[in-house]
């Protein structure tokens, strides 16, 4: 029997227009990361921050070849506003076209596995998701189990139980949400799934900017790497969308 262990992390992008046909869109972006391949999916994401040398270390002072742009490298990698800074648009492009799709895909290196999904809104009932303003997360609710539980089931497929371990998501509106944070668990231990285990039971939201942390609750400077990639991936994909 084989298992296989992941942890997720997911990014949204609320209500946007286009304006081509006057709909409304949402997207939801998750990136499934299998803890055999997560300290080589970080340091490949990490060594790209090092512009100079391709050799990240944290700790500026442990730098075997001081560049001087430690600190304009140490920077929040989100899509939004990313070309307000030379350093964040070189790294993001690095995660995109060199390591992403020149390395992982064209290399086949298998470290990558994600998915989007994006919902036409103006083709929903928004009556069925709630009133009173409260329709949108309540569709994200709804759609981000139908993401995490399907995807997890066809990217690993050949594994007899796939277990997940850590649900992350970046900090947002959902996590003052009523069922958001315990529903996906309890949705599966409802229909007992023997391919698939959510062993903690809330979501876990992290901030993304690993600047924040450490915290007396955590160091998640690690996990916010990969809430960047995936809002990284999810904005180019907009991108291309909607421009």
């Amino acid at each position: 029997m084989r298992t296989l262990e992941i942890e997720t992390y997911s990014d949204e992008i609320h209500r946007i227009k286009c304006d081509l046909d006057n709909t409304y869109w949402m997207y939801i972006g998750t990136l499934f990361v299998p803890l055999i391949k997560k300290e080589m999916l970080l340091k490949e994401l990490l060594n790209m921050r090092c512009l100079n040398r391709n050799k990240w270390v944290w700790d500026a002072s442990e730098c075997d070849d001081p560049c001087r742009h430690h600190e304009r490298n140490d920077t929040e990698i989100k899509y939004h506003g990313v070309n307000r800074s030379v350093a964040r648009f070189k790294i993001a492009k690095r995660w995109i076209k060199d390591f992403l799709i020149d390395k992982n895909n064209l290399g086949n290196k298998g470290l990558v596995y994600f998915y989007i999904l994006g919902l036409n809104l103006t083709k929903l009932d928004l009556e069925n998701f709630g009133r009173n303003g409260g329709s949108d997360l309540n569709i994200y609710n709804r759609f981000f189990r139908t993401v995490l539980i399907g995807e997890a089931r066809y990217f690993f497929s050949e594994y007899d139980h796939i277990i997940v371990k850590k649900i992350y998501h970046d900090k947002g509106p959902q996590e003052g949400h009523e069922y958001f944070p315990w529903y996906t668990r309890y949705r599966i231990e409802m229909e007992p799934d023997e391919k698939l285990l959510i062993e903690e039971r809330n979501v876990q939201f992290i901030d993304s900017n690993h600047k924040n942390y450490p915290t007396p609750e955590c160091d998640c400077r690690n996990e916010s790497q990969f809430i960047q990639f995936i809002d990284v991936i999810l904005g180019s994909v907009l991108c291309c969308l909607h421009d």
